[in-house]
């Protein structure tokens, strides 16, 4: 079940991810009293493997009796120190029978989990396609390195690699389940490809999308583990760079999983907590970047670090495995993904802990008064004076496609999400340019976004603003010879390369938009496709509570 770690106390705030760990095929976690009837169903496994040793059914639901067992046990090593600590009061002195029995309980779960691994690679080997077999296999890995993560890190490295592993397999099975049955027609089955992008064309026919309701939910949940995999290892990594590589290679695994299920609320918090853990990393390498400027050799690694983070490292062929270099930017991302998890999140429980880490990092939305990461100093998020303009989602620079008459691209201008719309936000320039045409309209965005809603167009009107319950796909887009070059920094390396993503409406158009670096162009796909997604739930007030803080 999911379970949220509390907020350390003192110090810097810290967001914890949520972990997933319920076992597919199997209810909620097994009390003390039913060990004998576990104990019953594995001597009743063992004589069915037996008689029947090609089974892989019977090795599959062993494994899970033999993971519940282990659950058991571990009840009751978490429950030993307490009654240990009443007999002492009640007896005096020490209980060396409740300290051995303790440490026995924890050695009766590794053994317990040891036996289940072994008895879902068995299933596995007679049926290399079998999806629920190998994610249980790396949960319960996952387990056995919790348990050593304090004692033995390398230890607990191999096993969360190894998990890693069991999870990669687990995606590529349960895909590969999906196609088979799409194959045989049924429709429902067909889930979204990693391809999705290179089955979209630009010109006169519209985006050919592939149904994103058909995602396997095996698939989803294997990814989403599997950052969770990457975010420990990135905890035992015993340097900065690998600890950014495991980071950003967690975030690629959330984003696949949203990519399948935008309403799969636990991977967009998970790459909340991503990003909060990258802006830490960038705030640190910041202090040492101005600490080290009388030393070139310690500045150029520093600044090869920060740009491993955009994307141009050890992780440039994962797709998704980008951050901003910046810990503003960061902390932005993380609020973002944090807010829209919250607003998606379908149970009080989860709500309550995703609300609870908003707290920390609201403050580092966007607000809709500037452009600045931060409100006004005399703005309290979510009290009356912030509901004025309040926090977007995501705001950022992007060039957008001109109209099929016009055609070509259009300058680069600052566009925002908030908790309905997509928009276009007015220039200076234009601002300046209405007021001196006698035009009595307000550059604030609200007022603009008023306009919109109410069908109120003029020729000077050329701002863009699309309903996100409205947008039915946001996807990231290849390469195209068509995309503009440099705009964004001048003739430099890092603009001339084209990121750009397009947003498919319900209508059949097709918008294309161009980022100026690879993560901002994956953070825009990130905010898009969540706020679409909780809109067209019909939530969008609830994203705006959790914009407002109300």
């Amino acid at each position: 079940m999911a379970a949220t770690s509390p907020p350390r106390r003192g110090g810097a705030p810290h967001v914890d991810s949520v972990t997933l760990r319920a076992r597919l095929g199997a209810g909620s976690s097994a009390p003390n009293h039913r060990d004998k009837a576990l104990e019953a169903q594995c001597a009743r496994h063992a004589r069915r493997h037996a008689s029947d040793p090609a089974n892989h059914d019977v090795l599959y639901a062993w494994g899970l009796t033999l993971q519940e067992r282990a659950e058991c046990a571990e009840e009751t090593a978490a429950a030993a120190p307490q009654q240990q600590q009443q007999q002492q009061q009640q007896r005096g002195g020490t209980d060396a029978a409740g300290h051995a029995r303790h440490h026995g309980s924890r050695a009766t779960r590794d053994a317990y989990l040891r036996a289940a691994c072994d008895a879902y690679a068995k299933a596995v080997s007679l049926h290399p396609r079998f999806p629920a077999a190998l994610y249980n296999h790396g949960i319960a890995l996952g387990d056995l390195a919790r348990a050593a993560q304090g004692a033995d890190a390398e230890a607990a490295t191999s096993l969360w690699k190894s998990a890693c592993v069991q999870y990669a397999r687990a995606v590529v099975a349960a895909e590969s389940a999906c196609e088979e049955r799409a194959h045989h027609g049924s429709s429902d089955d067909v889930f979204e490809r990693r391809s999705i992008v290179a089955e979209t064309t630009r010109g006169d026919a519209p985006p050919r999308m592939i149904n994103r309701g058909g995602a396997s939910p095996d698939t989803v949940r294997a990814l989403n583990n599997w950052g969770l995999a990457e975010q420990r290892l990135a905890g035992l990594a015993s340097n900065a760079p690998a600890r950014l590589a495991r980071l950003t290679r967690a975030a690629s695994r959330f984003r696949e999983a949203l990519r399948r299920d935008p309403s799969f609320h636990r991977a967009a918090y998970n790459l909340g907590t991503v990003m909060y853990a990258l802006a830490e990393l960038a705030a640190r390498r910041a202090r040492k970047l101005e600490a080290a400027r009388g030393s070139p050799e310690e500045v150029e690694a520093l600044e090869a670090l920060a740009r491993g983070a955009t994307g141009h490292g050890s992780n440039q062929a994962i797709a998704g495995a980008t951050a901003p270099a910046a810990a503003a930017e960061c902390r932005a991302a993380a609020a973002a993904h944090i807010c829209l998890a919250a607003a998606g999140a379908d149970d009080d429980a989860s709500r309550d802990a995703y609300r609870a880490s908003l707290a920390l990092v609201r403050r580092a939305l966007p607000s809709a008064r500037d452009s600045r990461s931060d409100p006004p100093a005399d703005v309290t998020p979510g009290s009356p004076g912030s509901t004025g303009s309040g926090f977007f989602v995501f705001r950022g620079s992007l060039r957008r496609e001109r109209e099929r008459a016009l055609g070509g691209w259009r300058a680069a201008t600052s566009f925002a999400a908030d908790h309905a719309f997509f928009f276009e936000l007015p220039s200076e320039s234009s601002a300046e340019v209405a007021d001196s045409s006698g035009d009595t309209r307000s550059s604030d965005t609200h007022e603009t976004r008023a306009r919109f809603r109410d069908g109120h167009t003029r020729e000077t009107d050329t701002l863009l603003c699309v309903r996100l319950a409205d947008i039915t796909c946001v996807a990231a887009a290849p390469r195209d010879a068509s995309f503009p070059g440099p705009g964004f920094r001048g003739n430099d390396a890092a603009s001339a390369t084209p990121f750009g993503f397009f947003a498919h409406e319900r209508d059949g158009t097709a918008r294309w938009f161009v980022a100026p670096d690879e993560p901002s162009r994956d953070l825009w796909v990130d905010a898009l496709s969540l706020a679409s997604d909780i809109a067209r739930r019909g939530k969008s007030g609830a994203l705006e509570r959790e914009l407002l803080g109300v």
